[in-house]
């Protein structure tokens, strides 16, 4: 088993960055060559020598490329804003708001699949929806339709843990909708890993659409005629639970607080008299159908927050007994579709709120199916086919090419054959997170090359001066340096070997030095932040710690022979 482990190292994190930055960056770069000469390479078009001026126009040529990065490619934009502003914020509001468009204005193309249709049918109606002023009959309506497909009378009248359990992983993973854990499926090529979090109180989950603690027994008495006399309850267990679990998003706890070990260690004993057995016939119910994954007692999950979740479970077991808890996990549901409910009538004079509001319901209903279905809705033209053409390009040349070198011999095969696997998708904001599903499977032996690399990149970080450029745990620190410094490698290795037999041409041995140049500069672009705060790194730090790990950066900036010059490849 563990020499099958070996051998998927880095295979996940390797077929995430491989996308994101080998597609997206190498991309930018083919457009940004500056002279006109006669070669495939050479920057002809009106399109590419406007964004080949832009990045020109750019540069604050008084900053020293090799002592200060950042501030060379960073401080002419940050100035141009009245805010400053975030290049990476300012993108991914750019694209939504050609998503939004898409998803409105588009009636569809010939050959989409059912499922983006499916997309676009959800996203009209919840405009159509959010147009209709909520009102007390509307509320109560909405609540009573909800509960009838949410099985509510069900879960309320649970006298049984084991049943209650069930009812709550089937609207967890069926419904996405959460009580105070959150249940989700992962998977990995032919694996299933579920991934535990802690969820959030009823007080926690309306505060945005209520003002204060009083609002909310007011909007609950208001929907919940039958159960007033039972409202009291709900909110005192409501204020255990609040107390026990904390600050929570929606999603659970920062990724520095996640673990992994054996369903059975995560799950057992977590609900009074439910053994991990329960849980996973629970969840398997849900997956067979589905003809999907299917997951053993022995499997390997990730947890985050799981002791607050524990102690939620004991705080209110030990003082509250089954048809008070049933009740109040029911009210969960209740709330989810209040929060709902509310917030509509927030975002229904305003249609750019309205927009968001929609591609938020959107998202949550097509979670994982998300990032397949985004590349494909705006209207993006000429685009698409160059994206798929690079992306055909980067798993071609992953086998055989100078990618990969800076594995283990032996280990190559399996990161070509992940790379293979991929599909061409948008990466969500929480990559990080979700990639760290990859250390499930790591061996000793490769936990202590990944901790040899990220000691050199921590030393290298200091040595930049860019000690307090860092916040979060040091595992979720040394995780986004390792991450962001692979991919730049990989993104740069794809890019060589995307060139093939170009490379060989003489108008490519013209430009290359500034195509390295121009590669470079959008990358620490992607950084450009007004707001220096640590995430866990300072967007400084993005920029810098990658690039000094580079030869080729430094080369290409005539640094390397400077004695100032700080660099050093701890990956290669």
């Amino acid at each position: 088993m563990e020499s099958r482990d070996e051998r998927l190292l880095f295979g996940a994190v390797v077929a995430a960055i491989a996308v994101v930055f080998s597609l997206l960056i190498a991309g930018l770069v083919l457009l940004l060559y500056t002279k006109r000469v006669t070669s495939p390479l050479a920057c002809v078009t009106a399109e590419c020598l406007a964004a080949r001026d832009y990045l020109v126009h750019l540069l604050n040529t008084s900053k020293d490329a090799c002592s200060d990065f950042y501030g060379y490619v960073c401080d002419s934009w940050l100035a141009r804003g009245p805010d400053g502003g975030s290049f990476h914020g300012d993108s991914v509001t750019a694209s939504l708001a050609r998503i939004n468009e898409s998803l409105w204005n588009q009636e569809g193309e010939e050959g989409e699949s059912e499922d983006t249709r499916l997309v676009r049918r959800v996203y009209r109606q919840c405009h159509r929806y959010a147009s209709d002023r909520p009102t007390t009959t509307s509320l109560k309506e909405t609540l009573r339709s909800a509960r009838k497909q949410l099985n509510w009378a069900k879960m309320a009248a649970c006298r049984h843990y084991h049943e209650l359990v069930a009812l709550l992983v089937q609207t967890s993973l069926l419904v996405g909708l959460h009580s105070v854990m959150v249940l989700e499926i992962l998977s990995e090529d032919d694996r299933a890993v579920m991934r535990v979090s802690r969820g959030r109180s009823l007080h926690r989950k309306l505060m945005s659409t209520s003002d204060h603690r009083g609002n909310l027994e007011a909007i609950f008495r208001t929907v919940m005629e039958d159960e007033a006399k039972d409202l009291p309850k709900i909110l005192e267990i409501d204020a255990l639970a609040e107390r026990d679990l904390g600050v929570a998003d929606s999603t659970g706890t920062e990724p520095s607080e996640e673990a992994h070990g054996l369903l059975e260690e995560f799950l057992d004993g977590l609900v009074p008299s439910v053994k991990a057995t329960n849980w996973l016939a629970a969840v398997n119910g849900v997956l067979m159908p589905l003809d999907t994954y299917t997951m053993r007692i022995s499997d390997l999950a990730l947890a985050s927050g799981i002791d607050s979740i524990r102690k939620v479970f004991k705080s209110i077991t030990t003082q509250h007994g089954i048809a008070d808890i049933a009740l109040y996990l029911a009210s969960h549901l209740d709330a989810e579709v209040l929060a709902i409910e509310l917030s509509r009538s927030q975002v229904s004079s305003d249609r750019a709120n309205t927009a968001h509001f929609c591609l938020e319901l959107v998202l949550r209903s097509y979670a994982f199916l998300w990032p397949q279905h985004a590349p494909r809705l705006p209207k993006s033209g000429r685009r698409q086919e160059v994206l798929e053409t690079m992306y055909s390009q980067l798993q071609g040349a992953s086998k055989g090419s100078i990618m990969f070198t800076w594995l283990p011999k032996e280990m190559r095969p399996y990161a070509e054959e992940k790379v293979k696997k991929v599909g061409l998708s948008v990466v969500s904001e929480d990559m990080l997170a979700q990639r760290r599903l990859s250390d499930v499977w790591w061996t000793p032996e490769a936990i202590n090359q990944y901790n040899g690399t990220t000691m050199c990149l921590q030393r290298l970080l200091y040595r930049l001066g860019l000690r307090r450029h860092l916040s979060g745990s040091a595992e979720y620190q040394q995780r986004d340096m390792f991450l962001r410094v692979q991919g730049l490698r990989l993104a740069y290795d794809g890019l060589v070997a995307s060139f093939g037999t170009a490379a060989a041409t003489h108008g490519f041995r013209q430009l290359w030095a500034e195509a390295q140049a121009a590669f470079f500069a959008r990358f620490c672009l992607l950084s450009c932040d007004a707001d220096q705060t640590p995430r866990p790194l300072s967007p400084r730090a993005n920029c810098l710690l990658p690039l000094h790990n580079m030869p080729e950066f430094g080369a290409v900036f005539d640094c390397v022979t400077r004695e100032d010059f700080v660099a050093h490849q701890c990956l290669r």
